[in-house]
C-alpha cells in the first residue's frame, strides 16, 4: 500500500547542498533539481528473519543504493530488496 509523506522544505533544500558538496560543484546538473520536492511515497512491508527488539531507533541507520535497503542496527547488516532494480521487495 502506497502512503503520500510530506517531504520537510530543509530536507529538500539539505540533499541539494549534500549532493553539490559530493560532486563539488555549486551548479548541479539538471536531474538534481527534479529530486524530492514536496512529497514522496513510502511502502511499508515485514522484514523477514530480521531481529529487532527494544530501543532499536538510536543505534540504528538506514540507506539505499536504490535498488537494495541497507538496515544497520545492534543485531547486524541486513540488505533487502526494494522492488526496484529486478529486485524483490523486502527479500
Amino acid at each position: 500500500e502506497l502512503q503520500d509523506i510530506q517531504v520537510p522544505g530543509i530536507l529538500a533544500s539539505l540533499q541539494k547542498s549534500v549532493q553539490a558538496v559530493l560532486l563539488g560543484k555549486s551548479q548541479l546538473p539538471d536531474w538534481f533539481n527534479h529530486g524530492v520536492k514536496s512529497k514522496s511515497q513510502a511502502q511499508l512491508f515485514k522484514l523477514v528473519n530480521a531481529k529487532v527488539g527494544e530501543c532499536l531507533v538510536e543505534n540504528s541507520a538506514i540507506a539505499s543504493d536504490g535498488r537494495y535497503l541497507y538496515i544497520l542496527n545492534k543485531y547486524g547488516l541486513y540488505k533487502v530488496g526494494s522492488g526496484y532494480g529486478g529486485t524483490i521487495k523486502g527479500k
